[in-house]
């Protein structure tokens, strides 16, 4: 009987440490993986926004 609580004790203690580790290491990964989108977009829209910039100024330059 003292057998299956020592061992009921070490298992759970080893699942409800390991829980808690896993569940962190997944939350910095989503934040991680949301960071480099944002990254992405930010810098895909900063060379649009020039790219229009440089565009129109080009286009007005030469129309006159």
């Amino acid at each position: 009987m003292l057998a299956v609580l020592f061992s009921l004790t070490i298992g759970g203690g080893l699942l409800i440490g390991w829980l808690p580790f896993a569940f962190t290491v997944a939350i910095y990964a989503l934040e991680f993986g949301i960071a480099f989108i944002q990254a992405y977009i930010f810098s895909i829209l900063t060379c649009v926004y020039l790219g229009d910039a440089f565009h129109l100024h080009g286009h007005e330059e030469h129309a006159h």
